[in-house]
């Protein structure tokens, strides 16, 4: 809890100690004379007149014969006992409770402000993301915090943060160790007893000094007049019933409010210490919970977005992955790899980037496009009669490039092995990386023409696959006509496969489509900065 120091409050009497205005004169007097003041006799003095002061006190706090403290102080202290002490188990960890924190704020909020905090909470974000697209989703969203942020205006935040600051300044003086200090006037004082009735008798002051230098610190920045009645109306909400008996903290806090501001629990302590100059240790609360609360709002919020986002960017992924292998258990790569990655990690480096979609590729180019894809079009490249070599001529460049490029994209992988020379390089380059600047500089500048020819790998299949593709998509069309106009020979065609066309191409090209798609998912996420 933040504090900071405030002057404290020593109440007045008659002839208040503090003001010292006797003994200021008689200083000045002696002055005059040319006679220097004694302290010890000054201190003497003030103590006497507070000694007379706490005589005089109906509170009856205090005994001169003996110097002892009086059992006014342990009724008085009693009276607060009965009625804060149930209150202190409830309000257990309440101060950590980020809950709390927003029910203060909503005590003050308008019926809009409070719809819109509602609309902010995690259940509300991810009911919106069922019908609603991550992007449209995080600038609503971003939207709605901004309008609830800007709707808490600095009045509001004053009031909240004062309401709030109350409580703090109720749970110190709540959790003051009450009955280890009354037990001393009455041994027999069982704890959590507030009907007993107690038998108290004075005692020596300093078995209860500190005590009471600790009670005058924790109940200093009690104010009776303060706004107990919402507060309390903010702890019935966040406890679901009333903490306290209102009535009776009213009657309790009213006395005890008396009592402190006559100042002779300050005089007592003053007695007790032998110190007519000692001062409370008086602290005043002064936290901010509504920048903190929406900070953390604003946090929760783009922390649900982005797992919403991932989560549904997974989803999508997975989805893909198994339309287009069956499964969703893919491992071809060889040297860029995750496991490779492994090592460059532990030096904090960014590894391959792009091994998630290198593995798609390489895994497509084997088990789908060498195989069934590969089959399709030289079916339709070496029996197909085209209406025109131009319009086949795509067709036939890119189904060549593809084929070059899975050879190519296999060598890249097997060459960052760990036991290839690349590999080795690589790896010596890493083990001095710490050490020597130039290493470290060699193998950035390494990964990333690595990084970078990775990702022209897939740039380049995913352009000869979109060509593959809507070649393919042309001849479905072409061959549901009554009159053909691309491919003139279908017939031909048919005789040449123990396929049936009608159902293989168009599984061809819908897994060539959703190849394409989960191609651009990792190419737009790992599009270079600027």
């Amino acid at each position: 809890m933040a504090k900071t120091a405030q002057k404290p409050s020593s109440g007045s009497s008659k002839r208040s100690p503090d003001s010292g205005q006797s003994l200021s004169f008689f200083n000045r007097f002696l002055s005059i004379l040319g006679m220097e003041p004694d302290p010890d006799r000054e201190r003497k003095t003030l103590l006497k007149e507070i000694k007379l002061n706490l005589k005089r006190s109906r509170d009856k706090l205090y005994q001169a014969n003996g110097d002892l403290v009086d059992v006014g102080l342990a009724k008085a202290l009693h009276e607060i006992y009965v009625v804060v002490g149930p209150v202190n188990n409830l309000m257990q960890n309440a101060v950590a409770s980020n809950a709390l924190k927003g029910i203060f704020i909503e005590h003050f909020l308008s019926e809009p402000q409070k719809a819109l905090q509602i609309q902010l909470t995690e259940d509300a974000i991810h009911a919106a993301s069922a019908s609603i697209p991550p992007e449209q989703l995080t600038t609503m969203f971003k939207d709605t915090l901004n309008e609830f942020s800007g709707a808490l205006e600095a009045d509001i935040q004053r009031k909240i943060d004062t309401l709030y600051n109350l409580f703090l300044v109720f749970v110190d003086f709540i959790s003051f160790n009450y009955y280890f200090m009354l037990r001393k006037f009455d041994s027999g004082l069982p704890e959590g007893d507030f009907s007993y009735k107690p038998r108290f008798e004075a005692l020596n002051g300093e078995y209860v000094l500190e005590d009471l230098k600790d009670f005058l610190t924790a109940a200093g920045p009690i104010n009776p007049a303060a706004d107990w009645e919402s507060l309390f109306d903010v702890l019935k909400t966040y406890k679901g019933m009333d903490v306290v008996s209102r009535a009776n903290w009213k009657k309790m806090i009213t006395s005890f409010g008396a009592l402190k501001n006559s100042g002779q629990l300050l005089f007592l302590t003053q007695v007790l210490a032998d110190d007519p100059f000692y001062k409370v240790r008086a602290v005043a609360v002064s936290e901010r919970v509504v920048e903190p609360y929406l900070s953390q709002l604003r946090t929760q919020v783009e922390s649900t977005l982005q797992k919403i986002t991932q989560d549904k960017r997974n989803d999508k992924l997975s989805s893909l992955v198994q339309q287009i292998f069956n499964t969703t258990v893919i491992s071809r790569t060889k040297g860029y790899t995750e496991k490779s990655n492994i090592a460059y990690q532990k030096k904090r480096m960014v590894g391959f980037t792009l091994v998630e979609p290198v593995n798609y590729l390489k895994a497509f180019m084997l088990d789908c496009f060498k195989r069934d894809i590969r089959e399709l079009v030289n079916l339709l490249l070496v029996k197909g009669q085209w209406v025109s070599n131009a319009i086949a001529q795509p067709l036939s460049d890119s189904f060549h490039h593809l084929m070059e490029l899975s050879d190519q994209l296999t060598a890249f992988d097997d060459a960052l092995a760990e036991d290839t020379e690349k590999g080795k390089k690589l790896g010596v380059l890493l083990a001095k990386s710490d050490k020597d600047p130039n290493s470290a500089a060699a193998i950035k500048q390494q990964l990333k023409e690595v990084n970078a020819g990775a990702r022209a790998f897939i740039l380049e299949g995913a352009n000869h696959l979109i060509v593959v593709g809507k070649h393919l998509k042309m001849a479905i069309d072409d061959y549901a006509k009554a009159k053909p106009e691309l491919l003139l020979n279908w017939k031909q065609i048919e005789g040449s496969t123990q396929k049936i066309l009608r159902e293989w191409m168009p599984t061809t090209y819908k897994q060539i489509y959703n190849f394409v798609q989960l191609m651009q998912f990792f190419v737009k996420e790992n599009a270079p900065k600027d």
